[in-house]
């Protein structure tokens, strides 16, 4: 004796149909039996999907790698960031290695910002920015580390010395949101 998967009543073994409910037990089972196919042929070709990923990223040079990261996070949200960045566009001069150039900031936080750029850097280096928000604002100096290089550009982490420094960083980057909203 076994019970109905609807109702919970018991019948028979020999019941096609369950006399409670009505429940046709050979159409259920047939039913079951599909959804199960169609969960292994999705769990397959999931398979298949990855193994094709792994190969492909195996060939993939670092600048494919890191865009496909980028492309991934912007699908999946990035991961949980300390500060609220904000997008904007901002110039700035920027030193490294004794070079001088001029950029654009993309996006902006507390931490640091993401700068545009075709220049060659490596993570790790120190830079030099010179940051303004318009031409009514004083420009100010700081220095940061390189902690990311991507294809687009690269991700500079400041680092403020003084209390001064933080709190025209937290001024812009509380002008620039002001401004999104």
């Amino acid at each position: 004796m076994t019970e109905c998967p609807r109702c919970g009543y018991k019948r028979q073994a020999e019941d096609s149909e369950c006399p409670h409910c009505g429940t046709d037990f050979a159409y259920l089972e047939k039913k079951l039996a599909r959804e199960r196919e169609e969960i292994a042929e999705k769990e397959l070709e999931k398979e298949r999907a990855s193994t094709r990923l792994s190969e492909l990223i195996d060939r993939m040079s670092d600048d494919q790698l890191f865009s496909l990261l980028e492309y991934a996070e912007g699908l999946y949200g990035k991961k949980k960031r300390e500060h609220e960045r904000y997008s904007c566009l901002i110039t700035t001069d920027c030193v490294y290695k004794s070079r001088a150039f001029n950029d654009f900031i993309k996006d902006i936080s507390f931490g640091g910002v993401f700068i545009e750029t075709n220049e060659a850097f490596s993570q790790g280096e120190e830079i030099t920015l010179t940051i303004s928000f318009s031409h009514y604002s004083k420009p100010f100096k700081i220095t940061g580390e390189i902690v990311r290089v991507a294809p687009s550009g690269i991700g500079v982490k400041f680092k403020t010395v003084s209390q001064i420094q933080k709190e025209l960083v937290q001024n812009l980057v509380k002008k620039v949101g002001e401004f999104k909203k």
